[in-house]
């Protein structure tokens, strides 16, 4: 018989993770990026290598409130959501986390809903021309001598593997009873 789950509440959870995936962001960074450079060249040079870690947290964020539904009952999922929204905000950034996120969120779901990519796969689409602005270009797919607008899936792949190497909202929901409730915090 297996022992019982511990409660903590939504918002404690939520908290949690968002500063879980802050910290494993600022650790993993340095490491992505020069995977990323060696393994598809110089031209791989982001913008902003602060804003880049940030957006990189963002995409995956967004991912990570895209499975809520899946894993619960879709009033908690949406209580999770929002508390998830709070602790994402930054006076720092002011609306740009939260732009940002939900920009993430609507190129999730237009995919879904075109059932041409995978929904990883746009939001992964979207961090590698927020990373990479113009030299976007150098990644480009070259069919008969002209560039298409399409990036390489080999590039997308490889960003959407690094979007999503931190989900973690399933592992929460088996080790823990989230319950409703205002943080003790």
């Amino acid at each position: 018989m297996s022992s019982p789950r511990k409660k903590i509440t939504e918002e404690e959870a939520s908290c949690e993770f968002v500063l879980a995936k802050v910290q494993h962001g600022k650790e993993t960074w340095q490491e992505t990026y020069a995977s990323l450079r060696g393994a598809f060249g110089e031209e791989f040079t982001v913008q902003d290598e602060g804003m880049a870690a940030f957006d990189l947290f963002l995409a995956s964020m967004a991912c990570d409130i895209k499975s809520l539904k899946n894993l619960f009952p879709p009033g908690q999922a949406n209580r999770i959501r929002k508390h998830i929204l709070k602790y994402v905000r930054s006076p720092e950034y002011g609306d740009y986390a939260i732009d940002e996120l939900r920009e993430y969120e609507r190129v999730y779901d237009e995919s879904l809903k075109e059932m041409v990519n995978l929904p990883t796969d746009a939001v992964a689409a979207r961090l590698l021309r927020k990373w990479l602005g113009p030299n976007i270009t150098y990644f480009e797919v070259v069919v008969g001598g002209k560039k298409t607008g399409v990036i390489s899936p080999m590039l997308v792949m490889a960003a959407m593997m690094v979007i999503t190497e931190n989900l973690g909202w399933k592992i929460i929901k088996d080790n823990y009873e989230l319950i409703e409730g205002k943080s003790r915090r």
